[in-house]
């Protein structure tokens, strides 16, 4: 089986500044308000038909009195969000001073319709928002990721939680929810760190070892071949000690 690609402590450090950077992104991305498009000069109308009808001191109004439900049913898509909430509004007060039960159902449709236009709205203002500022955070770091994901992933389990489909979810997840994913993999990320630096240093302290030894091999050996060649010359020296004193002793 192959090793596993290992990220150096530098590679970690990296990953884990974008996390946080990723983070902080996200927490002041949440705090600032939505930027919706501005409303059409019909939307102003729709409004005043609404609140000159607010005005009127009968206590009870008819739906065609206010407006024409159908008419505004069509219009809703095209409606700013301004103009959705400010119709859901006064669409609250008038409902409960309508007496007439159909009139009343008329309106509750609208309101209806109108409240689901308006998350609609939301939504893709959310995502739009989400696919300029933080996507592309979450790319890059995804990207990083690649080379040392399965080493990561077997050590880091919170890591499995954090992948590129937070492209496309992210932006309906609350900042409370999105800061759970990524706290557990920044302490993580730090543990990992710690670990590598300690294997990076038990494999430079073996290093170190094997480099001692192989140098000192050398030496050794040659102290080895200097003490044969002490011996040798002494072992010589004897022998032609001894070859000429024995001549000397038979031959006087």
């Amino acid at each position: 089986m192959a090793e596993l690609l290992k990220p150096s402590p530098e590679d970690i450090s990296g990953i884990i500044e974008k996390f946080e950077n990723l983070k902080t992104q996200s927490y002041n991305l949440e705090k600032t308000p939505l930027d919706f498009p501005k409303g059409e000069e019909i939307e102003s109308l729709i409004i005043k038909r609404l609140a000159n009808a607010a005005s009127r001191q009968s206590e009870t109004l008819s739906a065609d009195q206010l407006f024409a439900p159908s008419e505004i049913l069509r219009k809703l898509p095209s409606l700013s969000v301004a103009t959705l909430e400010t119709l859901t509004e006064l669409l609250n007060k008038k409902i409960s001073r309508l007496k007439t039960q159909d009139k009343i159902q008329e309106l509750q449709k609208v309101q209806y319709f109108a409240k689901l236009e308006l998350e609609k709205k939301v939504k893709e203002a959310k995502a739009k928002r989400w696919a300029h500022d933080i996507s592309p955070l979450i790319a890059e770091i995804d990207l990083d990721l690649t080379p040392w994901r399965p080493y990561l992933l077997s050590i880091c389990a919170a890591l499995g939680q954090f992948d590129a489909n937070l492209l496309y979810v992210g932006p309906f997840i609350e900042h409370a929810e999105f800061s759970r994913c990524l706290d557990p993999i920044i302490h993580d990320l730090k543990r990992i760190k710690r670990i590598r630096e300690k294997e990076l240093e038990a494999d430079l302290a073996t290093t170190k070892q094997v480099e001692t030894k192989q140098n000192a091999t050398p030496t050794k050996h040659w102290k080895i071949i200097a003490w044969f060649k002490g011996l040798s010359k002494e072992l010589y020296g004897l022998t032609i000690e001894r070859i000429t004193k024995a001549y000397l002793d038979k031959y006087g």
